[in-house]
């Protein structure tokens, strides 16, 4: 369910049709956020920790916001101390390890911005191409975002009707993420909690990136969107499951009544 939330998404296939950033950073993420459980679920060594530096480093050369990956394996190995099954100094030792790798795979690059535009990220010769924002945000540009996170045509959207199927997933998902949170495993609540914290990241990202110049292009959330697919996916299945329990119930009480009755 989870990978047809992502392959069935139009917006997704619209921009993996084209050559963009965004077609490097979100596998890149979305393999940073399994090796983050890996992190978490079967512990830290050598092999996963640099293999989570160097994805966090690639996904910081994809796109900047990319780069807030190791925070998510340090996410990971922080929750695994505070359950004590790793020493706090094996966190600080692995999290150097991870930030280092990531950085030295990142720093050519801002090496190469500082010397030829003054700025290590680049983003003040992107402003001067795409203009600075000169008026506040408002409510309606949260709603361009997700509508255009489901589907866009450059210029226009889809007829409405097209986004609704999507925003009842999206209801079904948060009520059952609410509902059947005390039902979870401890795997699912840290594989959700890893879902929903590099979510906030990237939507954190985009809401500072819109505050410097109008950017409201659902693609921006892309690094995501296998988190986002997977929270969805797993409130989906249990709303259906609470569903399926009320009607057998209310099933079991007509039969209990036929029994007892005269």
């Amino acid at each position: 369910l989870a990978t047809a939330l992502v392959a069935f998404n139009p917006q997704f296939l619209l921009v993996a049709n084209g050559v963009n950033n965004d077609n490097a950073v979100t596998p890149l993420a979305t393999w940073g956020l399994v090796l983050a459980y890996d992190l978490w679920d079967k512990g830290p060594n050598a092999r996963r920790v640099l293999l989570f530096g160097a994805l966090s480093g690639l996904a910081g050369l994809s796109k900047l916001s990319g780069l807030a990956l190791f925070g998510l394996g340090g996410l990971a190995l922080l929750i695994r101390t505070v359950q004590r099954k790793t020493s706090f100094a094996h966190l600080v030792g692995w999290s150097a390890l991870m930030i280092a790798l990531a950085l030295l795979i990142v720093a050519p690059w801002l090496l190469r911005n500082l010397k030829l535009y003054g700025d290590p990220t680049a983003l003040a010769p992107m402003l001067e191409k795409v203009g600075p924002r000169d008026y506040p945000m408002d409510l309606n540009e949260g709603k361009l975002m997700l509508l255009s996170y489901w589907g866009q045509l450059p210029c226009t959207f889809y007829p409405r009707a097209l986004y609704w199927p999507y925003l009842l997933l999206m209801i079904l998902g948060l009520v059952g993420l609410i509902t059947g949170w005390r039902h979870f495993s401890q795997r699912q609540k840290v594989t959700l909690s890893l879902c929903a914290v590099w979510f906030g990241v990237i939507v954190a990202a985009w809401m500072r990136w819109n505050t410097v110049t109008p950017a409201t292009g659902g693609r921006l959330l892309f690094p995501a969107i296998g988190a986002f697919a997977l929270m969805m996916a797993t409130g989906i299945e249990q709303t259906m499951k609470g569903k399926g329990k009320r009607e057998k119930g209310r099933s079991d009480i007509k039969k209990h009544r036929v029994m007892v009755s005269p």
